[in-house]
């Protein structure tokens, strides 16, 4: 949740124009490729997936205090071995309920392509 947070902050302070932390730099070269990174970043928006869900309970809590941010998950990716194993073979997973919340996830990245245009 944390990185959720972090990212989305991040992305509102480089629209922003602020400049990145940079006095943990030692050299002025790297600050100065810090700086020209972060000022040219192309980033327009940051997209949250939960991921290695337990159950309904952890993700009804995770999406609360997301919400509580500001944030919006487009999906959740519940905890199921099948997938490690489909990874692993090769193969299409054979899980329902992780097929459905693969599905759903590609469709808010369809919905959030059309929110970022390029």
């Amino acid at each position: 949740m944390e990185m959720a947070v972090s990212m989305t902050d991040m992305v509102k302070r480089i629209k922003a124009g602020e400049l990145p932390a940079t006095r943990h730099l030692e050299s002025p070269v790297l600050v100065e490729i810090a700086n020209l990174l972060f000022t040219q970043s192309k980033v327009k928006g940051v997209v949250v997936v939960l991921n290695k869900i337990e159950d309904d309970e952890t993700e009804s809590y995770m999406i609360t205090k997301l919400a509580e941010q500001g944030i919006k998950p487009i999906g959740t990716i519940h905890r199921d071995p099948s997938i490690a194993v489909s990874w692993l073979k090769g193969t299409s997973l054979d899980a329902v309920k992780t097929r459905k919340d693969t599905e759903k996830i590609i469709e808010g990245l369809e919905i959030t392509e059309n929110m970022y245009p390029v």
